[in-house]
């Protein structure tokens, strides 16, 4: 049973690719706090770390940060601040994880899709093309 009382096997309502993570910090800690788009992102390529590296699921990511692009091209820059603000105990945990076991690349990712803009979201489309292209070199071995 976990803090909200749901039994861990449950995989409708608390699935062990998403609840799993050595941090302690559950994907949805996070991504309850952003946008849909970058959301999805986030959990899509964490639901690929736990879940035997999925072609699909990484796909999927990249075609949530190739909408989230297009969308922000139309938004004023300043709408950004208030969805950050309750993300930042969660992204602490996480990130002092990552720090101590050097997975920069992950933590850069999550980084991208929770903070960045323009840039960042193009260097986090590359971070999922790459992982997708390794799947694939690994799929013609």
């Amino acid at each position: 049973v976990n803090k909200l009382g749901l039994v861990m096997s449950d995989k409708v309502n608390n699935p062990s690719h998403y609840t799993s993570h050595h941090s302690g910090v559950e994907c949805i800690e996070l991504t309850e706090h952003l946008n849909f788009n970058r959301g999805n992102a986030l959990k899509y390529v964490w639901r690929h770390q736990l879940k035997n590296a999925s072609k699909e699921d990484l796909q999927k990511a990249a075609w949530y940060i190739k909408r989230e692009i297009a969308r922000e091209e139309k938004l004023d820059p300043t709408e950004y601040a208030q969805a950050q603000r309750n993300l930042e105990s969660a992204y602490d945990t996480l990130y002092e994880y990552y720090f101590a076991y050097a997975q920069c690349e992950f933590i850069g990712f999550v980084d991208d899709i929770i903070f960045g803009h323009d840039s960042d979201l193009l260097d986090a489309l590359k971070y999922v093309n790459s992982l997708i292209e390794e799947i694939y070199r690994n799929d013609v071995r």
